[in-house]
């Protein structure tokens, strides 16, 4: 079948226990492009099963054996995949979403995509540039028209803005020119839509010109994920800018703080060093997992909207960090109580003032009735 050799090319196995994924044979390294070993099999069984790397009992890499076996980035690209604690099984998975699930938009991109970097200079290519070069030089009266088309109308364009807020998903497209659209956002449109607007034309003018120019075609996948990328590390940069913590060692009395749970006190702290892949939140998803310490009622706040929604929602989702979130659900069925809550980042400065100290430590540490000084300014005293 024609479309046997696209599915083959999105597949990749996720590693849950490692009982299924060959070490040298298949897909399973989080490291594009070609998301296997390249290092040569030397002493081992060429099929053998990634379990084989792993330590049963300690739910942990064999680092010794990576090291032996491996090259040092591909020692460190495994040491950022986190294993399940239930023994859950690996899983074949589409790559090319962020769920892990098929679909038919996302396997036509990643045809194109490979027709490019199998083809190079091919006609393939020229024929997208032609037709590129084209739209950018229409006799258009007025330029206008032709910008709103390419950023907002054109096919390729409306593929990126279907996955972006539901605010652009649902938005209609009776609009005479780029201005005109812009000028009903400036007014109708909260700020965080903006922004996101903003970063989101600004990647799709970008990936035009890598095409144009590079002979490159970005994925709509790629697209949006570069531009939370980028959304992220703007809303920290203006929150560590404007926020009244942003020094938490002189807070303001009148900020939001972190509030104890009915009839609780501060306990605990637990931080850890650990690299995550490929992003933010991966690592979020990783600390839900850390919420099994040895009490039976658990109150789980956090401001990532994404890992909570994971936690609280019952679907389907096979991205890497749902995963893990997966295993937190099965984590949270030991406790009397286990309740998730969304809370804004000026409330979470704690966690992120501990995250921040975590920098400083070598691998785990935990401790007990006692404040660390990092905090120290930001909880109310031990009674």
């Amino acid at each position: 079948m024609a479309a046997r050799p696209v599915l083959e090319s999105g597949l990749m196995w996720r590693i849950g226990d490692g009982s299924k994924a060959r070490i040298w044979q298949d897909k399973w390294l989080p490291s594009p492009s070609s998301f296997k070993i390249q290092s040569q099999c030397l002493g081992m069984d060429p099929k053998a099963k990634v379990a084989t790397l792993i330590d049963p009992q300690s739910k942990s890499w064999k680092l010794d054996l990576l090291k032996d076996l491996f090259s040092e980035s591909e020692v460190n690209t495994i040491c950022q995949i986190s294993i399940s604690v239930f023994n859950r099984p690996d899983k074949l998975v589409w790559r090319c979403s962020q769920n892990g699930l098929f679909s038919v938009r996302s396997a036509y991109h990643l045809q194109v995509e490979s027709q490019l970097s199998s083809q190079g200079q091919s006609s393939f290519v020229a024929n997208e540039n032609k037709k590129w070069k084209k739209l950018w030089k229409l006799p258009i009266t007025n330029g206008e028209e032709d910008v709103l088309h390419a950023l907002w109308g054109y096919a390729a364009a409306k593929d990126i803005w279907s996955s972006c807020s539901l605010t652009f998903q649902k938005m209609n497209d009776n609009f005479i020119n780029f201005r005109e659209l812009v000028m009903f956002f400036l007014s109708e449109l909260e700020e965080r839509h903006l922004a996101e607007f903003g970063v989101v034309v600004s990647k799709i003018w970008q990936r035009r010109n890598e095409l144009t120019f590079k002979q490159h075609l970005s994925t709509p996948s790629q697209i949006i994920h570069h531009a939370t990328q980028e959304l992220d590390m703007l809303n920290s940069l203006h929150q560590s800018r404007t926020s009244p913590n942003a020094h938490p060692q002189i807070p303001d009395p009148s900020s939001p703080r972190w509030q104890s749970p009915p009839e609780g006190r501060f306990m605990a702290t637990m931080r850890m060093k650990k690299p995550m892949f490929p992003d933010a939140y991966l690592a979020e998803s990783f600390a839900a997992l850390q919420a099994d310490i040895g009490i039976n009622q658990i109150i789980l706040e956090g401001d990532a909207l994404q890992v909570v929604n994971d936690l609280l929602r019952d679907e389907e989702n096979w991205g890497q960090a749902s995963l893990i979130s997966m295993d937190t659900k099965a984590v949270s069925r030991n406790f009397q109580t286990f309740l998730v809550h969304h809370v804004n980042r000026a409330s979470d400065v704690i966690a992120h003032t501990l995250a921040k100290d975590a920098l400083n430590i070598d691998d785990v540490l935990v401790e007990l009735e006692d404040v660390p000084n990092c905090i120290g300014s930001l909880v109310d005293p031990i009674e």
